[in-house]
């Protein structure tokens, strides 16, 4: 079996009306058949993905809102979840089947980080906008956030993953489920 590298394009648009051309740029540009947008807005479905399909969940304002994109020569299914600026998918036809998690966390809503742990299976990759800081993910300071994500992370034994940024000047986070 020869295991090939999984490229998985995480990106805040902040409003794919105004974004999407640029969107589709980047996402040929870094090949990749697995997306996660946050910050989609409203106008998520005026421009369709060429190849990919997409899974979306509105958001708690009309610029949130999380978008998955899979290229249609992978099979996927959405996970059913009641979690506000959260989209899961399963992936199939990959050596593996994997689970992508979105998530876009906006400043001032509360989350309970428990609420994601049923989601999390062997092969999860959860993505995200945390809108956290820690300084030891790179950040300049660390936040009330990001010491609970911290703690989180280390209690359902995850593992942080430094991601590319693509010099987009964006931060995320990264786990993927280790066992």
């Amino acid at each position: 079996n020869q295991f090939i590298p999984l490229n998985i394009l995480t990106y805040n648009v902040q409003g794919w009306g105004t974004r999407a051309l640029e969107v589709m740029d980047l996402i040929f540009k870094v090949d990749s058949p697995v997306c996660v947008f946050t910050e989609v807005g409203e106008l998520w479905n005026s421009f369709k993905v060429p190849h990919f399909t997409s899974f979306y969940q509105k958001g708690t304002h009309y610029g949130g809102g999380v978008m998955i994109t899979i290229g249609k020569h992978l099979r996927a299914t959405r996970i059913d979840t009641v979690i506000e600026n959260t989209v899961s998918v399963d992936i199939h036809g990959l050596s593996e089947q994997i689970r992508i998690i979105g998530i876009y966390w906006p400043q001032g809503q509360m989350r309970n980080l428990k609420d994601l742990s049923p989601f999390l299976v062997k092969g999860t990759i959860l993505t995200s906008d945390f809108n956290a800081t820690l300084d030891e993910w790179g950040s300049q300071s660390t936040d009330r956030r990001g010491d609970s994500l911290k703690k989180w992370i280390e209690e359902n034994e995850l593992t942080f993953i430094p991601i590319n940024s693509l010099q987009i000047n964006l931060y995320y986070l990264k786990v993927i489920e280790t066992d």
